[in-house]
């Protein structure tokens, strides 16, 4: 594949002033033989070598070479005519589609193709590929899907047609005021709804792509679809069977990468801050509850830090693949991870808020690592074991396939959330109902601010990540911005949550910064350690406080 693609690029693109049609003839038989390549060896050329990218570039270069000619094979056909600008009226192209009636397809040039031209004579070049194992080698190197079968799959859905093509000279033809028509004979019939695409030579890296940009669909019937495209180029249609996401323009692109950069690195400073502060004072992290806030903590710093890494490394992730491979399986753990120790702190804090009393649990900690850890490892070597090209590029990033994606990330995250707004709606019930009692104002202010603290606490426990479900169908664009500033900076939302608003850390950091503070900070304690015991209501043992303390703390906070 290598070689041959190489004579073909000498031959194709090093000449011009022109191709003899005899020599046009046996560079498209060539080209021709090299679609019926074995499937793996065409793949695997393509990511290594871009062979299917380039021979369709050279394919588009040959029939701009050629004066006049037409030539028909198997797979691909071209018909080069020259054009007199004062005699056109339209001009119509059909694909020989010969027995195979699904791959029909027909390209209708405007009659005000050429104003604005020179009034001279021009070419129109039509390409038609009845066979398109280029385009979905392309699709599928760029996905890294090993698949048997040739299946081609974007993020615009399944290649559903034959591709035709027409362009005129050497000049590109844009925002015409009346549309090219092109007429597509489904392979699959009717499979979904249909979306008119364009092969962009210049997408991924100049590997090339669907783009949908100019294009719209005019007629969806069940056998065949019309497309309008205010531009010439390569047409096919997709059926947009996954439902994936509306594609925003380059400048919301850019500026949702910059959001998510800045809150990225905001978050990781926040979480550096936290840890050292729960990690500098043993008080602090004595108690249950803190030691289950260090390891979210840790997690989220984490899928924070390999966020970035797959961000700033799509430029060579796929031509080192295990690399890819690698980064992707991490990113997976670790956002598992931080939904698993979020369902923890749900469950814990509904374990010291609405059960109080009868909830000790031996080795209660070692339970916890054991779950928060230990769950999302299964998952991501079940993952693995299921298929290990569920990991690498995929669309444009090392992260997980399609399928994968929803079966071992986006159906746990549900879960989590499901079991959160569980847990919140029993925390807010418990409030509530002691709030309706008799009881002091006092009582009542304090009851008031728990609830204002389980508020902040369910959009820690994850509430930012039902926005991402929302990304995932067309929501449209503030959904997507929302959830990149909601999600990147949810360290910021813990920091000031359980550091600055909280009284313990408040105190310990200013007695190491004060010495006189620290030292009337530790009589206090002295003179009050008599104080640090209740009575259990059903039972004559004393309980420690820190634990209720910890989450009375983080209700009076005024977030």
């Amino acid at each position: 594949m290598y070689l041959a693609v190489d004579v073909i690029d000498s031959l194709v693109i090093g000449d011009d002033s022109g191709t003899s049609d005899e020599v046009a003839r046996d560079l498209l038989n060539s080209v021709d033989d090299l679609v019926r390549v074995d499937w793996g060896v065409m793949v695997s050329s393509q990511r290594s070598g871009k062979t299917a990218s380039r021979l369709l570039k050279a394919i588009d270069k040959l029939a701009r070479n050629v004066n006049s000619t037409m030539i028909d094979t198997e797979n691909i056909g071209m018909n080069v005519v020259s054009i007199d600008p004062d005699d056109f009226d339209g001009m119509t192209f059909d694909s020989d589609s010969g027995e195979r009636s699904n791959r029909r397809a027909s390209i209708k040039l405007p009659a005000l193709l050429l104003s604005g031209l020179p009034r001279e004579l021009v070419k129109a070049q039509f390409i038609s590929y009845k066979s398109n194992n280029f385009f979905m080698a392309v699709d599928e190197a760029l996905t890294n899907d090993t698949s048997d079968e040739a299946e081609s799959g974007s993020m615009y859905g399944t290649l559903n047609s034959a591709v035709i093509g027409a362009s005129i000279g050497n000049v590109s033809i844009t925002d015409l005021e009346e549309p090219v028509k092109i007429t597509l004979a489904k392979i699959n019939g009717k499979s979904g709804e249909s979306t008119c695409v364009f092969w962009d030579f210049e997408l991924n890296d100049d590997d090339g792509g669907w783009s949908p940009e100019g294009c719209s669909v005019s007629d969806d019937g069940d056998a065949e679809v019309v497309c309008e495209c205010n531009h010439l180029t390569n047409f096919a249609v997709l059926s947009d069977v996954y439902g994936t996401a509306s594609e925003f323009d380059e400048g919301h692109q850019n500026a949702l990468s910059i959001v998510s950069y800045i809150g990225c690195g905001i978050s990781m400073l926040c979480m550096l801050l936290t840890l050292v502060t729960f990690l500098a004072f043993r008080r602090l992290r004595k108690d249950n509850p803190a030691k289950i806030l260090m390891n979210l903590c840790f997690a989220i710093l984490m899928s924070l830090l390999l966020f970035l890494a797959v961000s700033f490394s799509v430029d060579f992730a796929p031509i080192i693949p295990e690399l890819c491979t690698t980064m992707a399986v991490l990113l997976h753990y670790f956002l598992l991870a931080v939904m698993m120790w979020m369902a923890l702190e749900a469950f814990n804090m509904y374990l010291l808020l609405v059960k109080v009393f009868n909830t000790y649990i031996r080795y209660l900690m070692m339970k916890f690592c054991l779950i928060g850890w230990g769950i999302p490892l299964v998952t991501v070597v079940i993952t693995l074991a299921v298929n290990i090209d569920n990991y690498g590029y995929h669309n444009n990033i090392c992260w997980l396939s399609r399928y994968a994606f929803f079966a071992a990330f986006l159906a746990p995250v549900c879960l989590v959330l499901i079991f959160n707004t569980v847990i919140y709606i029993l925390v807010v019930h418990q409030i509530c109902s002691l709030y309706s009692k008799n009881m002091s104002t006092s009582d009542r202010y304090g009851k008031a601010a728990q609830l204002r603290g389980s508020v902040s606490l369910f959009v820690l426990l994850g509430i930012t990540w039902a926005l991402a479900i929302l990304a995932i169908s067309e929501a449209g664009l503030v959904v997507n911005y929302l959830f990149a500033i909601a999600n990147t900076l949810q360290g910021l939302f813990i920091f000031i949550f359980f550091c600055a608003s909280n009284t313990d850390v408040k105190k310990q950091w200013r007695n190491s910064f004060c010495s006189p503070c620290s030292r009337r900070g530790s009589n206090a304690t002295e003179s009050g350690s008599s104080a640090r015991k209740y009575l259990h209501p059903d039972t004559d043992k004393s309980e420690s406080l820190p634990q209720k303390r910890y989450y009375d703390n983080m209700a009076s906070s005024e977030l």
